[in-house]
C-alpha cells in the first residue's frame, strides 16, 4: 500500500484493526485515537519498513485467530508488568547509589 491509497479497504481495515490491538498491547494504553493510528499506520506503510510491518501484522493476525491468543495476551501482559516492576527495582537501586556517590563526594 503505498501513502496515497486509502486504508478504506476491507483489508486495510483488519490491518489498521491488528495494529491499533497491538499497539494497546505493546503500549499498555486502551483506547488508542484510531484516526491517529491510521495516520501513523499509513505513514508506516508509505516507508521501507512497509514490508516488515506487514509481515508483524499477518504473524500477529494468526495469533489472534490461535485457540492459545488469550493465555498468549495474558502471558504478555504478566510477563510486560514483571519487567516494568524490575526496571523500577533498577532505578530506584540506581538513584540510592547516585545519593551515597554524592554524599561522598560532598564529604571530600
Amino acid at each position: 500500500m503505498r501513502h496515497t491509497e486509502s486504508l478504506a479497504t476491507p483489508d486495510s481495515n483488519i490491518m489498521l484493526q491488528d495494529f491499533l490491538t497491538l499497539s494497546q498491547i505493546l503500549t499498555g494504553v486502551e483506547n488508542l485515537d484510531a484516526e491517529l493510528g491510521r495516520q501513523y499506520l499509513d505513514r508506516l506503510t508509505s516507508t521501507p519498513f512497509d514490508p516488515v510491518l506487514r509481515q508483524i501484522l499477518e504473524q500477529f493476525g494468526a495469533m489472534q485467530e490461535s485457540n492459545d491468543w488469550s493465555k498468549m495476551k495474558t502471558d504478555f501482559m504478566r510477563h510486560s508488568r514483571d519487567e516494568i516492576a524490575g526496571l523500577e527495582v533498577r532505578l530506584h537501586s540506581s538513584e540510592g547509589e547516585l545519593e551515597e556517590l554524592k554524599f561522598r563526594l560532598m564529604k571530600k
